[in-house]
């Protein structure tokens, strides 16, 4: 009968300690489920704010090339000599001294069209406005268009922007796809 006792306490035992393992192998699931949510939100949240701060930098970095450039002759002030359209604006041509010296200038071109990031029915980068005569102006861009691919690459972060700046920097075509009130258009420029 001892024996009996003894082999029915070891098995309450047993269970207990089943139990004991259950519970904590269970909390330690939730525990790492919830340490992976806080781990994805975290990331979500560094990746916004480099992205943010990297964004943030860009601008600043046009801004002040915009204020030390204001005193100097422009070096893309000829972008009506340098730049042939056909009637549609659908297809242009701009010379390669002009490409290479807008390249060279990048921040000076750039500071000449202010553009707002839009997501929803259509992702991409939205014209704000553009200064008269320049480059974007030229090959009949327009406040309003949203700009949603160039060269293929889309435009929907600003981390695709900076990826497309490097990509296209020695291109020697674009196509630009961008919407107009709604309209799917193409713009082809070819640099000659």
């Amino acid at each position: 009968m001892a024996l009996a006792a003894c082999g029915k306490l070891e098995s309450e035992e047993a269970k207990e300690v089943a139990r004991g393992a259950n519970e904590v192998a269970q909390a330690t699931q939730e525990s790492i489920s919830r340490g992976v949510d806080s781990a994805k939100e975290q990331l979500d949240r560094v990746d916004t704010e480099k992205i943010g701060k990297t964004w943030d930098g860009m601008v600043e970095a046009v801004e002040d090339s915009t204020k030390s450039d204001s005193n100097a002759a422009d070096p893309l002030a000829d972008a009506a000599k340098a730049i042939a359209c056909d009637a549609a604006r659908e297809r242009c041509t701009v010379t390669a001294d002009f490409a290479d010296r807008a390249r060279e200038h990048g921040t000076r071109a750039a500071s000449q069209v202010r553009v707002t990031r839009v997501a929803g029915s259509v992702t991409g980068v939205r014209i704000d406005s553009i200064d008269v005569g320049t480059m974007a102006d030229r090959v009949g861009l327009r406040a309003g268009d949203v700009v949603t691919h160039v060269n293929g690459t889309a435009l929907g972060s600003a981390q695709d922007v900076m990826m497309l700046y490097m990509s296209v920097r020695a291109a020697r075509s674009f196509v630009i796809d961008y919407q107009r009130g709604g309209e799917a258009r193409t713009l082809h420029v070819d640099v000659v």
